[in-house]
């Protein structure tokens, strides 16, 4: 199961894909670099998924992605 994040106001990820299951994140970057994290807080993807569904979006994908998947 995978869940795409709305990246509709990001200026820095143009597709985050989260893979709660797998402990897996795949981001697609607006400078053309794409990454897979592995070994993610499934905690932490299935949260931003939660607060993506209800909200909407999350307030910021690319502070996100720095908290949660770079510095990790």
């Amino acid at each position: 199961m995978t869940y795409s994040l709305n990246t509709e106001y990001s200026e820095a990820c143009c597709v985050v894909e989260l893979s709660p299951i797998r402990g897996k994140a795949t981001v697609w970057f607006w400078s053309g670099g794409a990454y897979t994290f592995t070994k993610v807080s499934r905690r932490a993807l299935l949260k931003a998924a939660a607060v993506d569904f209800f909200t909407g979006g999350l307030p910021s994908v690319g502070q996100w992605v720095n908290r949660e998947l770079l510095a990790a």
